[in-house]
């Protein structure tokens, strides 16, 4: 004897009084495809089916309360149950009710799985999984009201989720606007993080008068045609990443078609990779296509310039990497918050050494990737002065650095650049954020003398832009260190004079020893150079002794009196004097100059301080440095 349990529509069992369970596979591969080719009339089929049943000796199917249909056509479920009873059952029972779209006319708290009465020696598993209608075409929205987040864009920081980036035009725009301007499929084919979001929002916002819907994976679709039949507009559907939304209740080529008929636009994304694997897919293969590319081109990325304003925008015009500007967008923020996290310095202290040396270097101006090189030799000095980082080695640091993060080739702290071996800083890491100083501009400088592929001028250059504000404003050491880095001998000397004049004694050596260079200019050389011997720069304190002994010398030989000769051979000995045994004065002394070799230290600190040597103090080769005392 065979005893029907209704579940739900797409029950497959039923239940003999000995606990024989009589599987109807054929029935529910047929309906499946049915459902899946015509919503509205799978109710027709369960009737025939249960007359089916009835016609095979299969008594008691329930004929009353299985559905009814309202009077818009759709199937209607009243009640849901998944019932097993008077049965002994050895081993894991699995009642699973799969109800597709359906519109509930009001809530039913009967709806159960129920096993009262049974003896079950096993696992028991009761689901019941329902998916909903997706709306009528009075719940769609004018797509001028659908933001870019809701469409899938991700916001470009943590805290104010409405922060969209700007859009700037892609290649491929106006190809994609032609294609939806008629009703059909339209595939965007991308890699993730290409852009497609923004793109297919940016192109559905131009759809005057249409109205979108953007329904959720695994939305039963196949509704939509009796839901728009009776109502005049123009529709968008959404589908991002087609892929969740193909199959059963999903998009068919004859879903399709009657979606096109009632002037539906379709628009979609996909892999590429996917989209070839399923290429001959009737609904696929009947898709415009059109492709974005992951990396942007010279053009797409030149319309960033407008939106610099925006501090996104900025720091990916001017430290982003062209193949990665979506997931900058996305993720750069995430990729800081990374560096910056206390947890990132005491796990890999090392690491984030390495990964300062290349966020230190751009913050001086250096935007070409850099050697590996230089940044180990950076980093090593860093962690001679550091605490904890012998814990990492510097192999494991360098793993951790350029690792890629969230799954996206090339996204790392130190991103690969311009072939092997060559590194640069994240740009979401040096977006002014990470403080550049004085001494580190000066380790900088000192440390890429020698590089080849560094513009050491260029690094000069833009340290002088930095300092000039503030030497304007009166800060000395600022005067001071734009003196020595300053191009041209006359800027030099103005803001040696401007700090000298206010008191800096640093300025005053050196602008003692700049002054000497230039002929007839001694006087002014004696007046800095005793200005910073006062202040207690000892070298500068030896170099006037020399100078005015030497001129000593000179003017007493000049003067030739007994007295004159007596104070002259208390300074020389009888051999070194000057003009002995000759008729007439001495010869002129040699115009003042020292010679000194350019410093190794660049800052004032390193040289005025007592007790330095004569090669001390720095000087550079300066444009243009004149023979004589500028006009």
């Amino acid at each position: 004897m065979v005893t029907p349990r209704y579940g739900d529509r797409a029950s497959d069992h039923f239940v003999a009084s000995d606990g024989r369970s009589i599987t109807l596979r054929m029935w529910r591969r047929w309906l499946a495809c049915l459902e899946a080719d015509d919503s509205g009339g799978i109710a027709e089929v369960w009737e025939v089916l249960a007359k089916v049943a009835l016609d095979s000796g299969i008594p008691g199917w329930p004929e009353g309360d299985l559905t009814h249909k309202p009077d818009n056509g759709r199937t209607t479920i009243d009640r849901i149950t998944n019932t097993l009873s008077d049965a002994t059952v050895d081993g894991p029972v699995i009642q699973v009710g799969h109800v597709g779209s359906f519109h509930q006319n009001r809530h039913v708290a009967g709806d159960n799985v129920d096993l009262t009465g049974n003896t079950i020696n096993g696992q028991v598993i009761g689901v019941q999984t329902v998916h909903h209608a997706p709306p009528t075409a009075h719940d769609w929205r004018p797509v001028r009201e659908v933001g870019p987040i809701e469409f899938g864009v991700r916001p470009t920081r943590r805290v104010h989720l409405r922060d969209a980036p700007p859009y700037a035009e892609r290649d491929r725009d106006r190809e994609l606007a032609e294609w939806l301007a008629h009703t059909g499929l339209v595939l965007i084919l991308a890699k993730p993080l290409a852009g497609t979001s923004h793109t297919a929002w940016n192109a559905v916002t131009q759809m005057d008068g249409h109205r979108l819907y953007a329904p959720e994976p695994g939305t039963d679709l196949r509704t939509l045609p009796a839901d728009l039949k009776n109502e005049r507009g123009k529709y968008v559907l959404w589908l991002d990443d087609i892929t969740d939304h193909l199959g059963a209740g999903g998009l068919t080529h004859s879903l399709l078609g009657r979606l096109t008929a009632l002037g539906v636009v379709v628009l979609a994304t996909m892999d590429p990779d996917a989209h070839y694997a399923r290429r001959t897919e009737r609904v696929l293969a009947a898709a415009h296509t059109v492709e974005l590319e992951r990396e942007w081109s010279d053009r797409e990325f030149a319309r960033l310039l407008p939106f610099v304003q925006d501090g996104c925008v900025a720091e990916i015009y001017e430290h982003g990497d062209r193949a990665h500007v979506a997931a900058h967008f996305a993720f750069g923020h995430l990729l800081r918050d990374e560096w910056h996290r206390p947890g990132t310095r005491t796990a890999h202290p090392r690491g984030h050494l390495l990964v300062r040396a290349a966020v230190e270097l751009a913050g001086c101006g250096v935007r070409t990737p850099v050697p590996e090189s230089l940044l180990r030799r950076l980093c090593e000095g860093y962690a001679a002065e550091a605490d904890g980082v012998a814990k990492e080695s510097y192999e494991e640091a360098f793993a951790w650095a350029t690792a890629e993060h969230f799954g996206i080739p090339g996204f790392s702290l130190l991103a690969p650049a311009r072939g092997p071996g060559f590194w640069r800083a994240h740009g979401a890491l040096v977006a002014g954020e990470w403080p550049v100083t004085d001494e580190v501009r000066e380790r900088i400088l000192r440390e890429t003398q020698d590089e080849e592929d560094i513009d050491s001028d260029d690094l000069e250059r833009s340290y002088c832009d930095v300092l000039r504000p503030r030497a304007e404003s009166g800060d000395l050491a600022a005067m001071v260190r734009l003196g020595r880095l300053a191009p041209k001998f006359t800027e030099a000397l103005t803001w040696y004079r401007r700090a000298a004049d206010a008191g800096s004694v640093a300025a005053a050596a050196e602008l003692g020893q700049l002054l000497s260079e230039l002929d007839g200019s001694e006087a002014e050389a004696v007046k800095y150079l005793e200005a910073a011997a006062r202040g207690g720069h000892h070298p500068s304190a030896a170099v006037l002794g020399r100078f005015l002994l030497d001129r000593a010398r000179h003017w007493l030989g000049v003067a030739g009196a007994p007295e004159a000769t007596a104070l002259r051979s208390l300074l020389d000995p009888p051999e070194a004097t000057v003009g002995a045994g000759t008729d007439g004065p001495p010869a002129e002394p040699a115009p003042f100059r020292i010679d000194y070799s350019p410093p190794v230290d660049y800052s004032p600190q390193a040289w005025y301080l007592p007790g330095g040597s004569l090669s001390e103090p720095p000087s550079r080769p300066r444009e243009n440095t004149p023979g004589s005392a500028p006009g």
